[in-house]
């Protein structure tokens, strides 16, 4: 399949060196920036997503070639270490005038590098990973790379996640990743959630279904707040699958004491859509008390269909495992929290990354069945008779 282009009005995603996220609106008139600088983001439009660019005589050039920092040619000799440096900023000999002309005359980063390494007293006396360190150090302030990244929904997680991970509800990309597979999220399925993580979960589940199913977003606030849909620019056709509707008017809907006729006009349609049994799965992920939410749109649910809870912290989870574990309408229920640990892997310098977010969540999940039946005990086996 051809990779997507950026178009006119896309909101994006992009990295700088790969390490710092930053979104721009795409247009003629708009601006990304980069450290201090702001360049236009006209050259972006009609490249495909995941296309890299830097910059050259204050323009962003589209930059075809890999971005991984080349390896030194040179392999220093196994005998030499970083004992004898001296950390005294004299080895190197261009100053901040130099480096300042050297940018007027018009040299791109590759130039001002390659400057660098050649009045530097030290370079050449530096081990080989020490000098590959240098170089990519450099290159953050010389010869910065863009990278316009896909608008998937790991890409705007690690974007929230990284910037401010109180507006998704502190939800990690592998705990995302868990209430998508075990709410079964696929096409033609009718999926009710209640979020407050800016809308990530619902992009999620709308990527994944492609525009082919239902969805009704349940939102807490006075109105539906999903800023994460804007970095997925959503077909229309699309976005039209998702149906909001305030929770707190479902119970007076599903109990029948307000009928069609008195619901505002904005809710009528989606208020069709709200029957008891009718949805193949419920997600929930929000700051509220986990029980009550779940409370409140179990009726909507289908037996035999799956249920999934996230929340930040154990105990509110822990007494809504407790309250299911009482009655007799919910089977397979279960309270998982995720460990995962990003590597560095590189030749002789394999290890996990120094600093991790050790946090996960907790998910609870469960499949709804019919209530009021009978359980039958189980009976032991009866002994073997020994035959003598």
């Amino acid at each position: 399949s051809m990779a997507r282009l950026v178009q006119a009005k896309d909101t994006v995603i992009y990295s700088v060196n790969n390490e710092e996220f930053r979104t721009a609106v795409v247009d003629n008139n708009t601006k990304l920036k980069i450290g201090k600088n702001s360049f236009n983001t006209s050259p972006l439009l009609g490249t495909p997503y995941g296309s890299c660019f830097r910059v050259e005589n204050n323009n962003l050039v589209l930059f075809k070639e890999s971005i991984e920092m080349s390896s030194i040619e040179e392999t220093p000799q196994p005998s030499l270490n970083n004992k004898d440096l001296i950390a005294d900023n004299k080895a190197q000999k261009l100053t901040a005038t130099d480096i300042a002309e050297l940018k007027n005359r018009g040299a791109e980063g590759g130039e001002i590098i390659q400057a660098l390494i050649e009045n530097s007293s030290t370079f050449h006396t530096k081990t080989k990973f020490s000098q590959e360190k240098y170089l990519k150090k450099k290159a953050k302030k010389y010869n910065q790379i863009i990278k316009v990244l896909p608008p998937t929904v790991r890409t705007v997680c690690q974007f929230y996640f990284s910037k401010c991970p109180f507006k998704i509800n502190d939800l990690r990309e592998d705990s995302l990743a868990l209430l998508l597979t075990l709410g079964n999220i696929r096409a033609q399925s009718r999926v009710a959630i209640i979020e407050n993580c800016s809308g990530l979960l619902l992009a999620s589940v709308l990527e994944r279904q492609g525009g082919f199913g239902t969805i009704v977003n349940l939102y807490t606030e006075v109105e539906p707040v999903a800023p994460a849909l804007k970095f997925f620019n959503f077909p229309a056709a699309t976005q039209k699958t998702v149906n909001h509707y305030p929770l707190n008017r479902l119970a007076t809907s599903l109990s029948g004491i307000t009928s069609i006729e008195e619901e505002p006009d904005k809710f009528r349609a989606t208020r069709l859509l709200l029957t008891p049994n009718s949805f193949d799965c419920l997600l929930i992920a929000a700051s509220y008390n986990p029980s009550h939410l779940l409370a409140q749109a179990w009726p909507l649910l289908r037996n035999s269909q799956s249920f999934v809870v996230f929340c930040s912290n154990l105990q509110p989870l822990s007494e809504c495992h407790s309250g299911l574990r009482e009655r007799d309408d919910a089977v397979e229920l279960n309270v998982q929290e995720l460990w995962m640990r990003e590597y560095q892997v590189l030749p002789q310098r394999t290890h996990p990354l120094m600093r991790m977010h050790g946090a996960s969540g907790y998910v609870l999940s469960g499949i709804k069945v019919p209530s009021g039946r009978t359980v039958t005990p189980c009976q032991p086996s009866p002994k073997r008779i020994k035959i003598s």
